[in-house]
């Protein structure tokens, strides 16, 4: 089950730009105010009331006119409909203009169609900007090509940072190491910062030592706290012994 959970340090996670939200909530970069900035505002409005619609068009008319923030918020919303090629346009010029979000998330898509070292270089701007969503992503691909040493030395930059999902990598990485115990310390931390994941790794910890009743108790208390592949556990547990139909809320 480890090798189940250590798959997630290889699958790397895109930031929500906050940007969408805050297109307009700082000064344009490089384009001034007056009109352009009324879009940018008028595109942050109409997001923030749920009309991504609407909010698209303003958002493109401020990105068009240099702004980063709204760059990025147009690629966010490309990308949340898979139109990838042009999410992966503005992203890139938001990045090429200090974006690091946008960063983020065009080393994400760059990934996806197989670019490691252009991933790789725009989370290392990103991550040297201290964006711990670019660590965690560098992470996991210096653990790809089992780069441990690096690997661990910016997920410990990111957990220092308050990154929960670090703790949980630092655990990953523990394990791999064949060091259950310093995992389980790392998957602690975690679950006591209130990380879903971290609970359940926790769980399978406890499985894979025979714990069982403490293993379904971090499988509930992660189910709780939206873990799914915690719920799929906790209810092959209770199947086993006879119990079917669990919920997280039980």
């Amino acid at each position: 089950m480890l090798a189940t959970i250590a798959r997630a340090l290889r699958d790397p996670r895109p930031t929500r730009v906050r940007s969408a939200a805050r297109a307009a909530g700082t000064p344009m970069a490089g384009a001034g105010r007056g009109r352009h900035a009324e879009a940018a505002v008028a595109g942050r409005t109409l997001v923030e009331g749920g009309d991504v619609v609407g909010a698209e068009p303003w958002l493109r008319r401020a990105a068009e006119a240099g702004d980063t923030d709204a760059m990025a918020a147009v690629g966010q919303i490309l990308q949340d409909r898979w139109e990838l090629a042009e999410a992966e346009e503005w992203y890139q010029r938001a990045s090429e203009g200090g974006h690091h979000g946008a960063m983020v998330n065009l080393g994400v898509l760059l990934t996806m169609r197989g670019d490691l070292a252009g991933a790789e270089r725009w989370y290392r701007r990103s991550a040297d900007a201290a964006d711990t969503d670019a660590m965690v992503n560098l992470a996991g691909l210096l653990a790809d090509r089992e780069d441990w040493a690096e690997a661990e030395q910016w997920l410990r930059r990111a957990a220092d940072a308050g990154e929960t999902d670090a703790l949980v990598h630092l655990g990953l990485l523990a394990g791999v190491a064949g060091d259950p115990e310093s995992a389980g310390r790392w998957y602690q931390l975690a679950a006591d910062a209130g990380n879903a994941t971290g609970m359940f790794s926790l769980g399978v910890l406890c499985e894979e030592r025979g714990a069982v009743a403490a293993a379904e108790d971090w499988y509930q208390r992660a189910a709780a706290a939206g873990n799914h592949h915690a719920l799929v556990n906790l209810g092959r547990l209770r199947a086993a012994r006879g119990e079917y139909g669990p919920s997280a809320g039980d």
